[in-house]
């Protein structure tokens, strides 16, 4: 059973490392350069996974909670939301990652593809089908996605369940098509 809610956890992946989300910020994602992602070599990957640790560990003390966790994706979902409407269209949402792109001037067969998991993903958190996304369909996947990383179900994980978590992935990011990247 442990081992089977590990190898399912694709959805934190795509929270907490994308979108998908939960993102790096601009100046964490200029500090990690080209490469650095699924294809990246593993000593950027394991930097990643620091940086975006310590940052959803908002106290400090080593565990990540889901209330900490839907601090950063309600943050995260502030951020995105550059026209102050409430909602976030799909511009809105993928203009970091563009712009991530942009400067890194990586891949175009790479960056179509990010786009195009980017796009499921919109459209699967676009609950009501309206072309935006509210607070509470952006942050649907939160919980699901932390139950797959918290395997041994105490309320908060640590760098071993998060890094054990992708290990079990294959190292992928994203699950369902997107991430927070």
């Amino acid at each position: 059973m442990k081992a089977a809610r590990i190898a399912s956890l694709g959805a934190l992946a795509a929270l907490v490392l994308a979108a998908p989300a939960i993102a790096l910020s601009p100046a964490a994602a200029q500090a990690a350069g080209p490469g650095d992602g699924a294809g990246g070599d593993p000593e950027r990957r394991g930097a990643r996974m620091e940086r975006m640790f310590e940052r959803l560990d908002r106290d400090g003390d080593g565990l990540v909670t889901l209330r900490e966790m839907d601090a950063s994706v309600a943050e995260r979902f502030a951020r995105l939301d550059t026209d102050g409407s409430g909602d976030l269209s799909f511009f809105e949402m993928s203009a970091p990652a563009k712009e991530r792109m942009a400067s890194r001037g990586g891949d175009e067969t790479r960056s179509a593809r990010f786009m195009e998991r980017l796009e499921r993903r919109f459209a699967r958190l676009d609950g009501d089908g309206n072309g935006v996304l509210d607070a509470a369909e952006f942050a649907a996947d939160t919980e699901r996605m932390f139950a797959r990383i918290d395997v041994d179900g105490n309320g908060a994980f640590d760098r071993e369940e998060m890094a054990a978590a992708r290990a079990a992935r294959g190292g992928r990011r994203g699950g369902a098509g997107g991430g927070l990247e």
